[in-house]
């Protein structure tokens, strides 16, 4: 009995894969021929429409980060020792 749901199990699992795969591949098609960006922001439209409350949100980036030029590590008042800055903020002090 026991080794009848392992098999079973193994064939669940098998055609979640299988059809995972396959939805993959169909949005993949979508993104190719209406464009990825277009495509994401149809779908975080439609998610904030049916949870405007817990829905994610895509938008123009509002800030990129870049590596730092700083070698004073944690001193460094750009990047705290990360090695990373806020390309705005890199823009402010140049």
């Amino acid at each position: 009995m026991k080794h009848v749901k392992s098999v079973e199990l193994k064939e669940e699992v098998r055609r979640i894969h299988q059809h995972n795969a396959h939805m993959a591949a169909e949005v993949v098609r979508l993104c190719e021929r209406e464009g990825f960006g277009f495509v994401i922001y149809a779908a975080a439209n439609e998610w904030r429409r049916r949870d405007p409350v817990g829905a994610h949100t895509v938008g123009p980036c509002a800030v990129f980060t870049e590596p730092c030029d700083c070698k004073r590590g944690r001193s460094c008042d750009k990047c705290h020792g990360c090695g990373w800055q806020f390309k705005r903020v890199a823009k402010k002090r140049a």
